[in-house]
């Protein structure tokens, strides 16, 4: 059975990346790619509204009793990959497609809501802002940690991309250049996926009962 097991998972993963081409003796170079990243944080946004209309934008139809008083709206938070390839003529009738160049953009917009429901200066307002301050401080720490991290995981995935064998049509062509890109895309959406879990516990740990006890405590006009 564990043999059987083998052969199937052979049949799968050849499956996966076999793009139809007319039998070659020679075989494609590996790929030399290069990788990159760069971070760019922007600068944060306020907006202003009511906690009804944070509620309604948070929460929805299913807010209930609930009552959004701030927050910070992290889902511009997101990695742009670019991919540049290169096409060789191995003899008259076929093409070796390589991977040479990953250039990515980790970028970051997050957004601070405030309530109008309180005056600027209040307690209140400086209990709420207070709090959005950690969260933003959150996003910028993970932006920072992760970009190194980002950068370095590229290059292991790039050690990784498979080799096609030499195709015989520009529709071809183009079949392993989306073959290859995503395989890069699928691997490395899996890490920053991972990540921006480990963001969202990170948030998580600042709204915490002990904290939302200690808010309410501080000012008298909720």
């Amino acid at each position: 059975m564990r043999v059987l097991a083998i052969f199937i998972v052979t049949i799968i993963v050849s499956a996966l990346f076999s793009v139809p081409s007319c039998a070659s003796s020679k075989r494609c170079p590996r790929h030399q790619i290069q990788t990159s990243i760069k971070g760019k944080l922007v600068k944060t946004r306020t907006f202003k509204g009511t906690s009804d209309s944070f509620s309604d934008y948070v929460l929805g139809h299913h807010r209930g009793n609930s009552q959004i008083l701030g927050f910070v709206d992290q889902s511009e938070i997101y990695t742009k990959l670019n991919y540049k390839f290169s096409v060789q003529k191995i003899d008259e009738n076929h093409y070796c497609v390589n991977l040479e160049r990953v250039n990515g953009y980790f970028y970051a917009a997050p957004k601070l809501y405030l309530p109008t429901n309180y005056k600027k200066g209040s307690c209140e307002y400086n209990e709420i802002h207070r709090h959005e301050k950690r969260h933003l401080k959150v996003v910028y720490d993970f932006h920072k940690r992760n970009v190194g991290k980002y950068a370095s995981y590229l290059g292991k995935i790039a050690r990784t991309v498979p080799i096609f064998s030499p195709v015989n049509t520009q529709e071809e062509v183009r079949k392993v250049k989306q073959s290859i890109i995503n395989y890069f895309e699928n691997e490395f959406r899996i890490f920053e996926n991972q990540s921006m879990i480990q963001l969202n516990a990170a948030q998580a740990k600042i709204d915490s009962p002990q904290e939302y006890r200690g808010v309410q405590k501080r000012c008298n006009n909720w």
